[in-house]
């Protein structure tokens, strides 16, 4: 009842290179919200390659996402992220990945609630599977 309304649109494209092991993706994705006093407009492309090496043992993914944001018809911000993440699979039991991950968000408002920044995360994470 508050009268808020939410919609998302995404569209991508795959390509599988069977013989090496690849895939290219393309996306694109919408957000817009409505609310009272305003409204939001997220938007922009995503690029993904994914290989495998070493028999598969080896799995490497590196994407990119551009958004921009509109409150109201102005442009808010700009959002890049880049990720690059990298997992191998030992003994057929044993899994271990490295995930990095870069996001630039530059204002374009004035708003103080509203700041550019740059973020670098990695998280490295170790898995075991019990079953068969």
């Amino acid at each position: 009842n508050s009268g808020a309304r939410f919609y998302n649109a995404n569209t991508a494209y795959s390509l599988s290179i069977v013989p090496k092991n690849m895939t290219v993706s393309l996306s694109f994705n919408a957000t817009l919200n409505e609310i009272t006093g305003g409204n939001s407009k997220t938007y922009g492309p995503t690029v993904a390659i994914s290989r495998s090496f070493f028999e598969k043992k080896l799995r490497t993914t590196f994407s990119s996402s551009y958004n921009n944001t509109y409150g109201n018809a102005q442009l808010l911000s700009t959002i890049m992220n880049v990720r690059l993440n990298g997992s191998v699979t030992l003994r057929k039991k044993h899994n271990i990945n490295l995930s990095t991950v870069m996001v630039d968000r530059e204002s374009r408002s004035e708003s103080t609630a509203a700041r550019s920044f740059t973020e670098y995360t990695g998280t490295l994470g170790y898995s075991y599977n019990f079953g068969n």
